[in-house]
């Protein structure tokens, strides 16, 4: 949703630097830290959760990796 404002602020004319860009980024920052970190506390009490990372693409759904 973030991304969407920022691409209506470019989209209005405030140029691709612009203010707006600021809460996207952080945001996304935000988004990738807690996925580390949720991930590693996930592998620390599920040992086997490392092979599933293995096999897994860790954000955006992809084919099976082998």
């Amino acid at each position: 949703m973030w991304w969407t404002f920022y691409a209506f602020s470019v989209a209005s004319g405030a140029g691709l630097v612009n203010v707006a860009i600021v809460g996207p980024v952080l945001l996304t920052l935000l988004f990738h830290g807690s996925t580390t970190f949720t991930e590693q506390l996930t592998r620390a009490k599920y040992p086997t959760y490392a092979d599933y990372q293995r096999s897994t693409s860790r954000l955006v759904p992809w084919f099976p990796r082998r």
